[in-house]
């Protein structure tokens, strides 16, 4: 079940064009930001667990510019190369961000980093299985709702 969930995570951004902050933004904050910024654990002085403390920045210095994703470094750090000391999240401890996933995180901020004001994000664990099939995994998905 969670294999198909993230498949249409994946997805949902092509199929409806718009970004939608719960179900395009908040999975990849959650399962690659927020266990190192949040309230217990405020890595650089920067929290990405709700919109006020993301919008407060780090170190004076703001993460996002609504609408421009090339000067916001909540996107811009996710992008640099995976051997840059400044990449996020750290190659050391997780994975590069994949193209699909910044895409989501660049359109979202350009189209105005919309967040729910009750919504407030919890870290995650990364559960998807180390290699996805397409038979076992993604063919009953498309097959069900084709």
């Amino acid at each position: 079940m969670f294999k198909q969930l993230a498949l249409c995570t994946l997805l949902s951004p092509c199929l409806t064009g718009a970004v939608d902050f719960v179900r395009d933004v908040k999975p990849i904050l959650e399962f690659n930001c927020v266990s190192c910024h949040q309230a217990s654990k405020d890595k650089g002085d920067l929290r990405l667990d709700t919109y006020e403390q993301m919008l407060k920045g780090a170190d004076g210095e703001p993460v996002i510019i609504i609408g421009k994703p090339l000067e916001s470094l909540i996107y811009t750090t996710t992008v640099l190369a995976a051997d840059d000391d400044d990449v996020m999240p750290p190659t050391k401890r997780m994975h590069v961000l994949s193209e699909h996933e910044t895409e989501i995180l660049k359109n979202w901020i350009k189209e105005g980093a919309q967040w729910p004001k009750e919504v407030a994000l919890q870290a995650q664990k990364n559960q998807l299985p180390a290699q996805i099939d397409f038979v076992s995994d993604i063919q009953p998905i498309l097959e069900y709702s084709c």
